[in-house]
């Protein structure tokens, strides 16, 4: 999903973003290229690095997760109106801020203690 907002992104980007390692994403880029979700292919600049594009098949795949999101999300929210809906995604958006805040504290602590 996160593939298919971006128009070309390297491993870094993607581990940055969900704050994985690279070895994981490495991984897990792997097994969508084998099922042709994903393309990834050498940066001209840079030899080292991979650019990682989605497919078309990939394209497929999240628009179909997308509908199936949808109807998860009308019935998980049955009975309640636009406003309590909206203050529950306002109260998880800050405490996922605030987790990603400590995590990001522990990695730099970490990287401070190692150097």
């Amino acid at each position: 999903m996160y593939l298919s907002k971006c128009d070309t992104v390297n491993q870094e980007q993607i581990a940055k973003h969900f704050m994985l390692d690279k070895g994981s994403v490495a991984k897990t880029l792997h097994k969508l290229e084998k099922k042709q979700l994903i393309i990834r292919k050498d940066n001209p600049q840079n030899r080292r690095e991979k650019l990682i594009n989605i497919t078309e098949s990939g394209f497929n795949m999240v628009s179909m997760l997308n509908a199936e999101f949808q109807q998860l999300h009308s019935h998980l929210f049955e009975g309640l109106s636009e406003d309590e809906i909206q203050a529950f995604i306002l109260a998880i958006q800050k405490i996922s801020d605030n987790a990603a805040k400590i995590i990001n504290e522990r990695m730099t602590d970490n990287e401070n203690k190692e150097s």
